[in-house]
């Protein structure tokens, strides 16, 4: 059976008033639900489409599209983990980066050795580094709800998966370290490689991945056969912001 572009738009609507939210889920429940439609029409002819769309959604259950929806979130999560461990690890190759990465353990160890309060401030550096990575993260979920279009790849991205952590645990370590640990000697240098290593995370989760996320985007659309469901609607790349 062939779909007119009306009975698409019919079904994409259908799905969001099902609590189908995100735009790309919607597309891979859609692409199901047509050939569940088809599937009906063929066993009875005299069904019309909203009639054949009727059946069809009963056979998700009480429960609707709730499980096809938590299939293909976890499916878009295993896919975002891949794209952006692709992207980390040419990132990571960068000279550059292994440059800075020194600069920074190097600065850490002989700042925190001469600084009589290196406990607080290694605190503070860390609590400081996790209120930034949040705030970055907010304003980048605002635009996405300011869009036509919210796609559930670009919300996870826009999420730092895999990152978030970073923004956290640093505090949590260096706070238990120095309040357990304070008297080892080389407490600074295990602290100046945790600052290191939460530098090099929000690096790459504030700047560099939000330079590659339009190229990640389009390889997940290709990916799914999503960017020719997109192209006769207003282009979602084509308004992207990092």
């Amino acid at each position: 059976m062939n779909f007119t572009s009306e009975q698409h738009d019919r079904l994409i609507a259908f799905t969001k008033q099902h609590f189908v939210d995100y735009y790309d889920v919607q597309q891979m429940i859609v692409k199901d639900l047509k050939v569940k439609i088809h599937e009906q029409i063929e066993a009875d002819p005299e069904l019309n489409f909203d009639e054949a769309l009727q059946k069809a959604f009963k056979t998700y259950g009480v429960c609707g599209f709730s499980d096809d929806f938590e299939k293909y979130t976890k499916q878009i999560n295993k896919q975002c983990w891949s794209y952006t461990w692709q992207t980390t690890k040419g990132i990571l190759q960068e000279s550059k980066l292994w440059l800075g990465v020194l600069l920074i353990f190097f600065c850490s160890v002989l700042f925190l050795s001469w600084n009589p309060f290196n406990s607080i401030l290694a605190i503070s550096v860390a609590g400081l580094a996790m209120v930034f990575a949040l705030i970055m993260i907010i304003k980048r979920r605002k635009k996405i709800k300011h869009r036509q279009y919210n796609l559930y790849m670009e919300e996870l991205l826009s999420n730092s998966v895999g990152f978030l952590p970073f923004t956290y645990l640093p505090w949590l370590v260096v706070s238990n370290l120095y309040n357990y640990a304070g008297d080892l000697w080389y407490i600074n240098y295990i602290v100046a490689a945790i600052i290191t290593l939460e530098a090099i995370a929000l690096y790459i989760l504030n700047f560099k991945l939000p330079e590659q996320k339009r190229e990640i985007l389009e390889k997940y659309l290709t990916k799914n056969d999503l960017d020719a469901d997109l192209s006769s609607e207003e282009s979602i790349l084509n308004t992207q912001q990092s």
